[in-house]
């Protein structure tokens, strides 16, 4: 069927073509009525962002131009109901569709909102307008939103009256009259000490002809004729004239008005300061009377300025940045301590050298062309800003917020240039830590997720190789198989274990670990695996306290460190395990809460690590081990472990030297609970009764169920929470072995439910990683993947409560 209003080739329209709206209230898009495709055919070719709700729940359709005022919500919330799409203003869009479908419109200016269309919340401003659209009935049937940001507007308003009143202020601190004008010249703002002297009432100086006024007559033909010009030119508006004072008389001022401009040259406004000279014009006029006394005013003058000069001469010197001067053709003329310190010169080394000569610049390949061009644009008027990287004698390579601005004469020529540096390179550091937080969460968020899918595919093969294995099927050379096939299993189980450390969401169940007896009790497997070329030194502090770990987690761990320490002492050397504790004092390590850590700390006398390899050394699959010789997932794993245990992890490395890795593990004062041994299948209990299995896996169930046979259990399987209701109400169950994340109902959800009814029915959670942060604690669970053996000891435990 031809669908003319969709004809075009916009983005919006092949979105809302291809939907299949068949799933939405709408229905398909063939039956729409026709003030709907009207709607939606106008919508698709506007060019402002518009979006129609349609229906009593505002099912969305809306164009190319509001997709991206969606953000990273597009297109997901295409044929969405309104209150689902945004979520965060649910209240206000309900609003909406009561009055939109009542035949009402609204309009909303400048509306302030807090939306999360990127993934974090953010506050945003809109000029929003509804209006209802009636259907072939004539009665309401959706709205249309107009929709215009105005974010950027009100941000920016709001930096303008931000820079406005920081300019009043500083203004309203000089002694000198201040005033503003437009760039027509109409002055629209003066300091309080301008109406203080002439006496006139607040806000009666403004506008085109503001001086008039108060300017004697005699001069302002020729104030004027001044003004009129520089407004003209756009050049520096100065001269002097008589200014009438509160009392009536006059006194004399130098008036000076320097234009602002925007990034293209234009002016948009003046901002002029009248200097009162009136007591330079009186000696002038003595001087005609008396040489003497204009000489010891003169004196009085000169030693003033001496002192203003001493003055600025101080604030220049004890700057932090990096300032100097320069003549027109870039030969530097003077520079501060600051600078001067970075290059270790003294100022009469370098005066008279061109400024991209200098010793700044020299360390620095292809820095002295940039520098040379930048001068020869601030002498032509322009201002030069942008970040550098030079290479210092004093400091070496170091980040510069670096500008060049020209000092203009009364006539407009460059007389000088001014430069000036900030460092940014901590600024930069702490932006680049950031940057690698960041990259470390995305990665984390992908290898977690990744991991969890490995772990319900490795659930149905391992059990199935398990079963296999116990029930001894085929001859010597298939078990030899099986068992191989196992042992990969097992190997990728480790490996997910890994990565749901890395991406800190393996499953973990802490405890008050005996921090010293565990490392005694590794103490025989570490130095079995490092070999005789090893030696191993223990450095454990007496009177050591808990700490709070998952026992096989932080053997891992320890072991992870250890093989890493060998693998760096190819020739042999010493490995030293130390523990002690740490006590953190607040905001002392970035992400860490202030309180005593047990510290364990591994360190080895190998190879060491350059700057490139510490930097990456924690992420996933990172390796200098070559190809095949390791998974690069050992120090991601202790990585994700530390944080995950509210601890952390350090590593302390230099090239040739050695590595130290320091692995910091909360303290607690709790007794230390002895860890149970996992039941032999030999030894347990063998299973009576029926069990009800859930899971919407059908692997996974068909292979726990076989498991469940063969401890002796009658089997009941549901695909769903959903079934499994319906399944306890039919059957007599003894127990319930059920999957957390599920579609529809999850299993915490489901024992919930059975608990209500049934408090005492035994129930057993297999779990994958991030579904354990929703069951209860004194909820038995399983995580996957898991053998026969396993399975068997758990039940055996909920058996035995």
């Amino acid at each position: 069927m031809k669908l003319p209003f969709l004809d075009g080739d916009q983005a919006a329209v092949a979105l809302i073509r291809d939907f299949d709206w068949g799933s939405t209230a709408l229905g398909p898009i063939e039956r729409w009525s026709a003030p709907l495709r009207t709607v939606v055919g106008m919508l698709c070719r506007a060019p402002n962002p518009l979006a129609l709700l349609w229906g009593a729940d505002g099912i969305m359709i809306y164009n190319d131009a509001y997709a991206v005022i969606a953000g990273k919500r597009h297109p997901a919330m295409l044929g969405s109901k309104v209150r689902e799409a945004w979520p965060e203003a649910a209240d206000f869009n309900d609003h909406i569709m009561t009055e939109g479908l009542a035949g009402r419109s609204l309009s909303y200016r400048d509306l302030a909102m807090e939306i999360a269309r990127n993934g974090e919340r953010e506050q945003a401003w809109f000029n929003l307008d509804y209006a209802p659209v009636w259907d072939d009935d004539d009665s309401p049937a959706g709205v249309i939103a107009f929709v215009t940001e105005t974010t950027g507007r009100i941000q920016d308003n709001a930096a303008l009256r931000q820079s406005e009143e920081q300019f009043r202020v500083f203004a309203q601190a000089m002694p000198n009259h201040v005033w503003a004008a437009h760039a027509d010249g109409f002055i629209f703002w003066l300091n309080d000490q301008s109406y203080s002297y002439t006496g006139a009432a607040l806000g009666t100086m403004t506008g085109i002809n503001a001086w008039g006024d108060v300017v004697h007559p005699d001069d302002l033909p020729v104030a004027t004729a001044c003004w009129r010009t520089a407004l003209a030119t756009g050049t520096v508006y100065e001269t002097e004239f008589r200014i009438r004072r509160a009392d009536g008389n006059y006194g004399w001022f130098l008036v000076r008005a320097e234009p602002v401009r925007d990034e293209s040259g234009k002016v948009i406004s003046w901002v002029g300061t009248n200097t009162d000279i009136d007591a330079l014009r009186e000696t002038e006029n003595a001087l005609r009377i008396a040489n003497d006394t204009l000489e010891a005013q003169v004196n009085a003058r000169t030693a003033e300025l001496q002192a203003k000069e001493a003055r600025l001469r101080t604030v220049f010197e004890t700057s932090f940045g990096f300032q100097g001067l320069l003549d027109p053709d870039g030969r530097l003329l003077d520079a501060n301590a600051t600078s001067l310190t970075a290059i270790d010169s003294a100022l009469d080394d370098i005066a008279g050298l061109s400024f991209w000569e200098t010793p700044w610049f020299a360390g620095t390949p292809g820095m002295d062309e940039t520098i040379r061009d930048a001068v020869a644009r601030v002498a032509r008027g322009d201002v030069v800003r942008q970040e550098l990287l030079i290479n210092l004698p004093v400091g070496g390579w170091r980040w510069f917020d670096f500008v060049l601005r020209p000092i203009f004469s009364t006539q407009g020529d460059v007389i000088a240039i001014v430069p000036e540096a900030l460092e940014t390179t901590e600024r930069r550091a702490a932006e680049e830590a950031l940057r690698q937080s960041q990259k470390l969460e995305a990665m984390g968020q992908l290898t977690g997720g990744v991991a969890h899918d490995f772990n319900n595919l490795l659930t149905p093969i391992i059990g199935t190789l398990d079963l296999l294995s116990r029930r001894e099927i085929g001859g010597e050379r298939e078990q030899r198989l099986i068992g191989g096939g196992l042992q990969s299993a097992e190997r990728a189980k480790m490996l997910v274990q890994r990565l749901l450390a890395f991406a800190r969401r393996q499953p973990l169940q802490p405890q008050p670990v005996d921090v010293a007896a565990l490392i005694a009790s590794m103490s025989d497997l570490i130095a079995s695996t490092s070999g005789p070329r090893i030696r191993i030194d223990m450095d454990i502090a007496a009177w050591l306290p808990a700490a709070t770990a998952e026992v096989n987690q932080l053997e891992m761990a320890l072991l992870n460190l250890a093989v890493n320490a060998r693998d760096a002492m190819p020739e042999g050397g010493t490995l030293t395990i130390a523990a002690a504790t740490a006590d953190i004092i607040d905001g002392e390590v970035p992400g860490m809460a202030a309180g005593r850590y047990v510290k364990i700390t591994v360190s080895d006398t190998g190879t060491g690590m350059d700057e490139h390899t510490k930097r990456h050394a924690i992420e996933p699959f990172f390796s200098t081990k070559g190809i095949g010789k390791g998974t690069g997932l050992g120090l991601s794993m202790v990585h994700g472990l530390a944080s995950q245990l509210g601890g952390a992890l350090n590593i302390s490395s230099k090239l040739g030297l050695g590595t130290s890795i320091e692995l910091l593990l909360p303290a607690t004062a709790a007794s230390v609970v002895p860890i149970d041994q996992p039941t032999d299948p030999a030894d347990a209990v063998i299973g009576a009764g029926t069990v009800l299995l859930v899971d919407d896996e059908d692997p996974v169930r068909q292979t726990t169920a076989e498991m469940l046979i063969e401890l002796g259990y009658h089997v009941i399987e549901a695909h769903s929470g959903e079934a499994a209701i319906e399944l306890i109400d039919q059957h007599a169950i003894d127990m319930i072995v059920t999957d957390h994340l599920m579609g529809g109902m999850t299993g915490t959800a489901l024992i919930e439910h059975v608990r209500r009814t049934a408090p005492d029915l035994p129930v057993l959670v297999i779990t994958g990683y991030a579904d354990a942060a929703g069951i209860a604690a004194d909820v038995p669970r399983l995580t996957k993947p898991f053998r026969s053996a396993e399975l068997a000891a758990m039940l055996a435990t909920i058996q035995q409560r």
